[in-house]
């Protein structure tokens, strides 16, 4: 039987790591463990939340298993498959125990950079712009359905994103995803302007709940 190799092209590194920035992973222990340079700290704390002993023992454990090296898993040049982000996901949110890590990991997805280059413009024309810069780094389908001075609603989509994931792990996929896009959509304004708070974030439709989309409103304050 012919066998073919399939590059992975699916869940892109710098797409995954993000806990909040108060949660710290032991980068001690990764040292220790011959897992990581000095250099890298200050991204690699930020990769994982705590120092749960058996926990972080687990990841490196994968990481050696796998051959994945904290180097590998930050460059920008690597991808995994979605279930190796679905699990890697699903390990740092049981070390934070965070129940709202997959929000907060959202959060710190979107490249401050690249937000900051829209920043001259209203928030409704910077959300209004989402779907053209969230296909900067994945491909995916969200759509603007509406926008006003102080509010946005988002239709996302998991359509081809899912078909890539295996059938059984679709809904924790789906668990996974959902709330990281909510996160990511509702920190553009404190992204935007420094010292703001994040958008506020109710559910309208969603792939959760059996739903064809997900589809939510942010609300956001104006100047004061």
């Amino acid at each position: 039987k012919e066998v073919r190799a399939v590059i992975i092209r699916e869940a892109k590194a710098a797409m995954i790591p993000s806990p909040p920035p108060d949660s710290l992973f032991g980068y001690a222990r990764l040292q220790e463990a011959g897992m990581g340079a000095k250099g890298e700290a200050d991204r690699l704390r930020y990769f994982v939340a705590s120092t749960r002993e058996t926990h972080v023992a687990e990841l490196l454990a994968v990481f050696n298993r796998l051959h994945v090296t904290p180097e590998l898993l930050l460059s920008d040049a690597s991808y995994f498959s979605r279930e190796f982000e679905l699990y890697l996901v699903e390990l740092c949110a049981e070390i934070s125990g965070d129940p709202e890590f997959a929000f907060h990991r959202g959060a710190k997805l979107p490249p401050r950079a690249l937000i900051l280059a829209f920043s001259l413009l209203p928030l409704r024309k910077v959300y209004a712009l989402l779907p053209q810069l969230t296909a900067k780094f994945v491909k995916t389908d969200g759509r603007v359905i509406e926008t006003t001075a102080l509010s946005a609603v988002i239709r996302w989509s998991a359509g081809t994103q899912l078909s890539e994931v295996a059938e059984p792990l679709r809904q924790r996929w789906l668990e996974m995803s959902c709330p990281a896009y909510k996160g990511a959509y509702a920190a553009i304004p404190s992204l935007v302007s420094p010292g703001d708070p994040p958008a506020e974030v109710a559910d309208l439709r969603c792939q959760i709940r059996g739903d064809e989309f997900c589809e939510w409103i942010f609300t956001w304050k104006g100047p004061s």
